[in-house]
């Protein structure tokens, strides 16, 4: 599949503070042989992903369904954990990455999906090597603004509220 260069940027977005992070770069890497695409609006889970025609809904049944060496790409849409905005406390992440490699996860061309998680986090990485995301909106938790007060009063509970990560890495996971 010949995909054209692309501009992403990459925004993590957490109470009021942002960080932006711009790359330039081509779709394509060397590592990568097959595409599963994800579309929040036309996509199912049953389908193989493997079309723009039969894409997945969720990132999680995307991330399942590919094996080492995917690239998936991301159409329109803002994807959420489950259980997003419901205010529980321990909601888990909006997609767990565990034991791949040589894996991307990219916005499709021309396309700009947003991740919203009010979780353990956006994505969850364990046991895996040589992953790259980059090119998307990130935001949590419940994307409202988090004002000073209400963190200072979450900061110490042991809860995934206020803890989320957007990318966390654990295990023995490197090259991220």
């Amino acid at each position: 599949t010949d995909l054209p260069t692309t501009t992403l940027q990459t925004t993590l977005v957490f109470g009021q503070r942002m960080m932006t992070d711009t790359i330039v770069g081509d779709i394509e890497n060397d590592c990568t042989e097959n595409y599963i695409y994800v579309s929040e609006a036309s996509g199912r889970d049953y389908y193989d992903g493997y079309s723009l025609d039969k894409p997945k809904q969720t990132m999680q049944a995307a991330i399942d369904a590919a094996k080492n060496g995917t690239t998936i790409l991301v159409l329109n849409g803002r994807y959420t954990n489950s259980g997003y905005g419901s205010g529980s406390q321990d909601n888990g992440p909006l997609a767990r990455i565990e034991a791949k490699d040589c894996f991307m996860i990219r916005p499709y061309p021309g396309h700009a999906p947003t991740f919203n998680y009010d979780g353990e986090g956006a994505f969850i990485m364990s046991r895996s090597m040589n992953i790259e995301i980059r090119g998307f909106d990130i935001e949590g938790p419940c994307g409202e603004k988090i004002e000073e007060e209400l963190a200072n009063a979450q900061r110490l509970q042991p809860t995934r509220y206020m803890g989320g990560i957007a990318i966390a890495i654990k295990d023995d996971s490197h090259h991220i």
